[in-house]
């Protein structure tokens, strides 16, 4: 979550969360995919400013997220914004914004990788995928896991309340709440060098 990708990989035995494997990309989130679209609507439109700075800029971000957010349920959307009395209106499919992401979604498959090799596992040897952070809603993820995994991931939790609820268990276990005194939590400290 907070614009990185992340991957963790517990062992959970009798009371017992063994945390096997502890890696990401913290340069690779959500933000990436809204920038996918951008890039896509700035090559089609190139007299709107590129500028960061420009006043334009939040509006072709809040822009570029809605559409990345309707894409997740919808197969075709509208990219559409005014900007100096001019309307600029861009269809944006499902499928080729997909295509276009295929180097972030590459992104997303190395680390994956990674923490089974740290963790000495076979993805077929992982009994559940919990997926969190926004742009886990998106299909493109879901379908990449799935098809890592060979099954699709947990859908039973909310993917922007996974992370605070991890927390919360983790102060619980650092605050010694009697509601988790059966458990014992043995992390690991992910450095490569």
């Amino acid at each position: 979550g907070g614009g990185t990708f992340d991957v963790s990989i517990l062992e959970r035995f009798e009371g017992l969360m063994e945390v096997r494997a502890s890696t990401g990309d913290t340069f690779l989130g959500g933000e990436d995919f809204v920038q996918v679209i951008l890039d896509h609507v700035l090559r089609q439109f190139p007299e709107l400013p590129r500028d960061e700075f420009s006043p334009l800029h939040g509006r072709l971000w809040r822009e570029g997220e809605r559409v990345k957010r309707a894409l997740g349920s919808s197969a075709s959307v509208d990219f559409e914004l005014t900007w100096e009395g001019r309307d600029f209106r861009l269809p944006i499919t499902a499928s080729a914004y997909e295509k276009d992401c295929e180097p972030l979604l590459q992104r997303f498959r190395r680390p994956i990788e990674r923490a089974l090799r740290d963790a000495k596992l076979d993805a077929a040897k992982i009994d559940e995928v919990v997926l969190a952070g926004g742009a886990t809603r998106m299909p493109m993820i879901r379908r990449l896991v799935a098809r890592m995994f060979g099954r699709m991931p947990a859908m039973q939790l909310n993917p922007d309340e996974v992370i605070a609820r991890g927390a919360a268990v983790m102060a619980g276990l650092v605050g010694r709440d009697i509601a988790l005194q059966e458990m014992v939590m043995v992390d690991v400290c992910p450095y490569r060098g």
